[in-house]
């Protein structure tokens, strides 16, 4: 998400999803099915923004550097931490 800046440009998110969706439906068998991996990755879309809104609402450092490298941080914590069941679920692990 962060590669396609999925946190600003919604268009290029979607348009991703888009592709993502087209590659999976090619193969043999998924032509009718539903793209199993896009509720995940919008959920973990929306767990950023809401992050970020909260960061937002709590800066305290005046360094980009260092907010840039605590956001990305956090959104990966926070991204673990509301896939985790499905992730596992989809591997049987749970």
């Amino acid at each position: 998400m962060k590669g396609v800046d999925a946190f600003t440009q919604n268009q290029r998110y979607l348009d991703l999803m888009q592709v993502c969706a087209s590659d999976f439906a090619a193969y043999s068998g998924n032509e009718d099915k539903a793209y199993p991996k896009a509720v995940l990755l919008e959920r973990a879309k929306q767990v950023c923004l809401q992050l970020d809104a909260d960061m937002l609402a709590d800066e305290t450092s005046d360094d980009p550097d260092l907010l840039a490298e605590q956001r990305h941080e956090l959104r990966s914590m926070a991204v673990a931490r509301a896939l985790r069941s499905e992730r596992w679920a989809e591997e049987g692990v749970g």
